[in-house]
């Protein structure tokens, strides 16, 4: 608290959204800081350090605390993340994307956009357009599991400059 306090721009992400599952009352402490400091974005690879579904996709208990951190703070201060390789045995990287793309009913199209791949990239400075032009140029073909290969991420401009890539 006391550092986003002093740099109250600095963009922090929080990894696990703060090893404080977001279903339970231990995460009011988190959503506190998160309410005060609007810079604080929510890593979600691993949330709560909680994981309770095993590998029954579409992994109904993983949704549910990221459907409570999306109403907390916004799709647009979360990241999405698998924690691999420590999930590998769990879900594989498809499955965790669909379950956000299929699944997250109580997300719009704009806020998996967010949760996805824009929030990142925001972070890192970059626009969505940058991050798949230079993938491509680096020989990156699209698979069609990555937040950047969606058409409606690709046009969107995002309010940060762009850094040049290699």
């Amino acid at each position: 608290d006391g550092l986003l306090t002093r740099l109250p721009n600095l963009p922090v992400v929080l990894m696990q959204a703060g090893c404080a599952d977001p279903i339970t009352p231990r995460w009011d402490l988190v959503r506190r800081i998160a309410d005060k400091h609007k810079s604080l974005i929510m890593g979600c690879g691993y949330v709560g350090e909680v994981w309770d579904d095993e590998t029954e996709y579409p992994y109904p208990n993983y949704l549910r605390r990221i459907e409570a951190l999306t109403k907390a703070v916004g799709a647009d201060r979360m990241m999405w993340g698998t924690d691999w390789p420590w999930f590998e045995d769990k879900f594989k990287y498809k499955q965790g994307v669909d379950s956000i793309r299929k699944h997250a009913h109580f997300m719009s199209a704009d806020q998996k956009a967010d949760f996805l791949g824009r929030t990142a990239a925001r972070f890192m400075g970059v626009m969505c357009d940058d991050v798949y032009d230079c993938r491509a140029r680096q020989g990156y073909r699209p698979s069609g599991y990555c937040a950047v290969d969606q058409p409606t991420v690709r046009r969107r401009a995002l309010p940060f400059h762009s850094r040049q890539c290699g």
